[in-house]
């Protein structure tokens, strides 16, 4: 089943879910020109009115068995240069 909805990044990291880098994705390989985009665009909206949104991209994900009452693990297909950028901020 497909679960397509929007979400900010404010509800991204303090949802409590864990995503986990499955090994055949490529390393961490963003440079300054890359991040620095997105820094341009997250400050831009800083200055905007507040219900002005910004579309970041998709993260893809897919659930991975977990024990009840533990954090919610989730392999993260795509997006792992966009959130970790983020996170890094």
């Amino acid at each position: 089943m497909l679960d397509a909805r929007g979400k900010t990044v404010s509800e991204i990291f303090h949802a409590g879910d864990q995503f986990l880098i499955p090994f055949f994705q490529r390393s961490y390989s963003w440079e300054q020109k890359h991040w620095k985009t997105l820094l341009e665009d997250v400050d831009a909206l800083k200055e905007a009115p507040s219900n002005r949104q910004h579309f970041l991209g998709p993260l893809v994900c897919t659930p991975v068995p977990h024990v009840p009452g533990e954090t919610n693990p989730y392999q993260l297909i795509d997006g792992q240069q966009r959130l970790t950028t983020l996170t890094l901020m």
